[in-house]
């Protein structure tokens, strides 16, 4: 066997032969132990050393390449009496996607040559989950958007020590598992996911009690050792419908410990704790803890090597948790929040909605200009925010009334902007994370929930554009029927636009994942989308992010 990579196109490829010498005087036994694999692969490349490959039906039977890229899994068995045996083979490699293939073994193709690639990987984590059974249910959803399957490899990481599992997901499809299931108990901790192609990928923290929904994206590694959360808060108690907040920062680096330092800034003020995060392990701290004491602000992490960092804000009464991404500076200066709502009471099921801005530069004051819009209407207000502070309003603030529409925060330096979506009957907030302009016109929910009951889910698709009106496609993919369905609607200039999952698309319960392509004319352009999953008997609503 051996496994090579093909320089001209940027993936690897793996060749297996299998060599099998049946053992006719032993039919009569169900199997048989069958022969040797061995290479009848060769091309020209670079091969790939240490790559482990097993049949996932019997597990002891595997190999390692050598420094050639070949390897051999002898005596395989196989059912002779039945005709042969169909197996799965998985291959994994340091540095690539891992990879499936089907093999057969049987008297008639007794070496069947089958040939895969390997792609380079750039693995997806998700920072933090919690998923101890008590308060809090997670897991890791992966969606296939290929025509083809896919093969998954995600090892949860708790503290030095990973639990992996893998498997091959069909095409168009969502896989969702729970992170206990891999971890084999309680679990608190970080997941890499790595896929033979790039993937829909993200985290779901379920608060058990309340059936809320947090979306965790899953990202890459940044290079940037620099990160922040714009808002926090960590204040008030359980009685007084207050929050607590903490920063986790997960170091993926197998041998090296980093060192981090946790910054708490407010009103220009800044309050910092140093910790240092083993190889693989996750650490962090309550904002109040940083602070020293009742805080809301921004965070900063400074790392000295790669790291991933994650915030959350948690509602103390009912321990509702959502989770907070950080971001690194950009030097975009038009950020946009796809959906605020900030309309009604608590009697009446309604919600609020902030904008925060942060100003990270130590020494220059910079002006922001907070721009409401809806149905074509745009309504601003100019604020100003002093070095290392935080400045804001609310949704309503800007409007001047009751509001259900989109945001654009321009500013004249840089800063980091976020919103947040509040349920008035329950003080439960959900982050929602400003963007900038998608630089593709396909975006992916990797899941929503909608059976009209207990929760439904909203797909919101804003138009930024101030002549054009783009013509946006939603496409649902269903786990619990296998149905995909389509819809597609025009939304005018500077408008937002939007459909309910069961009620406008699907017309059913709906489980899965969606994808929405924007366009103009016929030529596609990209647009704003944002989603959420909302409970029902309490109308609290969960942003979930759309992702490139």
């Amino acid at each position: 066997m051996k496994i090579i990579e093909n320089m001209t196109n940027g993936y690897r490829k793996i060749a297996s032969g299998i060599a099998i010498v049946a053992f006719l005087t032993l039919m009569y036994f169900a199997l048989i132990p069958g022969g040797t694999m061995a290479a009848v692969y060769t091309t020209s490349g670079a091969t790939i050393q240490n790559a482990f490959v097993r049949i996932v039906e019997y597990p002891e039977y595997n190999a390692s390449t050598d420094i050639n890229g070949n390897y051999q899994i002898n005596s395989v068995p196989y059912d002779a009496i039945a005709g042969g045996s169909t197996y799965t083979m998985r291959v994994k490699a340091a540095g690539y996607g891992p990879n499936s293939t089907k093999v057969t073994l049987n008297s008639v193709t007794p070496n069947p040559a089958v040939n895969w690639e390997l792609y380079p990987s750039d693995p997806l984590y998700i920072g933090f989950l919690n998923d101890d059974g008590t308060n809090y249910i997670s897991e890791i959803q992966v969606f296939n958007p290929y025509n083809f399957n896919i093969t998954v490899d995600d090892p949860v990481i708790r503290l030095g020590v990973n639990k992996t599992t893998d498997y091959e997901i069909l095409p168009l499809t969502l896989n969702s598992i729970q992170t206990q299931q891999v971890w084999g108990g309680s679990f608190i901790g970080s997941v890499k996911v790595e896929t033979t192609q790039p993937a829909k990928v993200q985290g779901l923290l379920k608060t058990i009690n309340t059936g809320i929904y947090s979306i965790a994206p899953a990202r890459n590694i940044s290079s940037e050792t620099i990160q922040y959360i714009p808002f926090l808060n960590d204040a008030g108690t359980a009685a007084t419908r207050g929050y607590d907040s903490g920063i986790q920062i997960f170091n993926p680096d197998p041998v090296t410990t980093i060192n981090a330092n946790i910054s708490a800034i407010r009103l220009g003020e800044s309050r910092s704790i140093n910790i240092a995060i083993p190889p693989m392990s996750l650490a962090g701290k309550m904002a109040e803890q940083v602070w020293g004491g009742d805080f809301l602000g921004s965070i900063k992490v400074e790392t000295d090597g790669p790291a991933l960092v994650q915030g959350n804000l948690r509602t103390l009464y009912d321990l509702t948790a959502s989770i907070a991404p950080s971001r690194t500076i950009s030097s975009e200066t038009i950020q946009y929040i796809p959906f605020l709502n900030d309309a009604g009471t608590a009697a009446t099921n309604g919600y609020d909605s902030g904008i925060q801005v942060f100003n990270p530069d130590p020494v220059n004051t910079i002006s922001a200009n907070i721009t409401a819009i809806r149905l074509g209407e745009s309504r601003s207000i100019n604020i100003i925010i002093p070095p290392m502070s935080l400045g804001g309003k609310m949704a309503e603030q800007v409007w001047g009334g009751d509001f259900l529409g989109s945001i654009k925060v321009e500013t004249n330096g840089t800063a980091l902007v976020q919103g947040n979506l509040r349920t008035l009957s329950t003080s439960t907030a959900s982050i929602a994370p400003a963007m900038t302009i998608p630089t593709v016109a396909t975006m992916y929910i990797p899941y929503l929930k909608d059976n009209g009951t207990t929760y439904d889910s909203g797909i919101q698709i804003f138009n930024p554009y101030q002549t054009d009106t783009i013509n946006a496609t939603i496409t649902t993919y269903n786990l619990l029927d296998g149905q995909i369905k389509s819809l597609s609607f025009d939304i005018p200039p500077l408008s937002l636009g939007g459909k309910m999952v069961k009620n406008n698309i699907v017309g059913s319960d709906f489980e899965g994942a969606v994808k929405v392509d924007t366009k103009v004319g016929s030529i596609p352009r990209p647009a704003l989308v944002q989603s959420n999953i909302r409970v029902r008997n309490t109308m609290t609503a969960s942003i979930a992010p759309a992702i490139e």
